[in-house]
């Protein structure tokens, strides 16, 4: 199984890149392109926050078990 602290950021780059492929198209502005990158940063960064955050409480769950 995946953890989701690679799991989450690599979801959130997928979804990025899309944003960069899609938003040249709707906003037609030479920013169009770097706002898109800086969305996809974001969304990894934000992306690796929780993936630590949910592997983080299954630990924790896993834990208070044994």
């Amino acid at each position: 199984m995946i953890p989701n602290v690679i799991r989450s950021p690599l979801m959130g780059l997928l979804v990025g890149v899309g944003i960069i492929i899609v938003l040249p198209m709707v906003w037609v502005s030479e920013w169009s392109f770097w706002v898109g990158v800086g969305a996809t940063v974001l969304l990894i960064v934000i992306g690796a926050m929780i993936g630590n955050a949910l592997d983080i409480r299954d630990r924790l769950r896993d834990s208070i078990k044994h």
